[in-house]
């Protein structure tokens, strides 16, 4: 059985990690959450289906990082079927809370790229996310397509989202008192980026992370196609950086049958934090830094890559 406590990299991993200095921490006990509400506490050791979050990636974002095999050379070093889960354009009122609950059942720790204006409407989902274990990350104020938008007007889009993100988590701890930070972690709009403000980004030592693997539920796809394509795009890739929506009906309703089927052809979950992050320091109990040489670039068919995601 997969267990959510984290595991030891495999030598395997490390031959097939991605061209940047990241560094790869290992512990034994799960990160500890402030609070254990009755969805956070799903006892995988009673889930024998359960896929579990196997390690966690501390990421060094310092001068800036390109992830995502879609756009990028590099991308997280993940071994054969682990996924690293990302989420985006929530938190939703109507949608987020289901997919938090799905990830809860299989004790999957993610990434959830907030858009601030909804982080300000609904401070609690962001809060939520965090108490669950998750990491925030950043997906602008409103929302816009970047490279159609004024150098300035992006870069305010870009820092007012940090900032509304930062305000929902403002005032919690975990249970050692280290505060709730946001990851500088960045992802844009529909991914379209523009090198000037990967520069800007970079500058402020924050990563850029596109994604290895599409899932298509931006389209107007029904819950059963979700499933059929999210599948069949994860297993053509065969690891990395999976992008879903936690805005969409499709993705809420069909969640919970895609990870069942995921762990039963055995893939793993990878939760990727910034590197020094207190909370999981604190539950650290042993770590290496790797230096990680280039790793071939896998090709996606075509026919299985989304167009512009949402």
């Amino acid at each position: 059985m997969r267990t959510a406590n984290l595991r030891m990299m495999s030598a395997r991993a490390v031959a097939l990690a991605a061209a940047v200095a990241i560094t790869v921490a290992m512990a034994s006990v799960p990160i500890p959450t402030l609070a254990q509400t009755a969805q956070g506490t799903a006892d995988c050791a009673q889930n024998p289906n359960a896929m579990g979050t196997a390690r966690t990636l501390e990421v060094d974002t310092t001068g800036g990082l390109d992830i995502g095999t879609m756009q990028y050379r590099n991308t997280l070093p993940l071994g054969p079927k682990e996924l690293t889960f990302t989420f985006d354009d929530g938190p939703n009122p109507e949608h987020t809370p289901k997919i938090l609950d799905a990830l809860d059942a299989h004790c999957i720790k993610a990434t959830f790229f907030v858009v601030g204006r909804y982080a300000k409407l609904h401070p609690e989902l962001v809060r939520d996310a965090w108490r669950r274990g998750h990491t925030i990350a950043t997906h602008t104020w409103s929302h816009p397509i970047l490279s159609k938008t004024s150098y300035s007007k992006a870069v305010q889009q870009i820092d007012r989202g940090v900032d509304a993100a930062q305000a929902a988590l403002d005032g919690l701890a975990d249970a050692n008192g280290n505060p709730a930070e946001v990851a500088p972690f960045f992802r844009f709009p529909g991914l379209n980026h523009t090198q000037r403000l990967r520069s800007y980004l970079a500058n402020k030592n924050i990563g850029v992370f596109s994604c290895d693997i599409g899932t298509d539920d931006w389209r107007g796809i029904s819950p059963r196609t979700l499933y059929t394509r999210a599948l069949r795009m994860i297993e053509s890739k065969g690891s990395g950086v999976v992008i879903f929506h936690d805005t969409h009906h499709r993705t809420s309703n069909m969640l919970p049958q895609i990870l069942d089927e995921l762990a039963r052809r055995g893939y793993t979950a990878v939760h990727m934090v910034p590197k020094g992050d207190g909370r999981y320091l604190a539950a650290q109990n042993a770590s290496v830094e790797l230096e990680i040489a280039p790793a071939p670039v896998a090709q996606t068919q075509p026919s299985l890559r989304p167009t512009v995601p949402n």
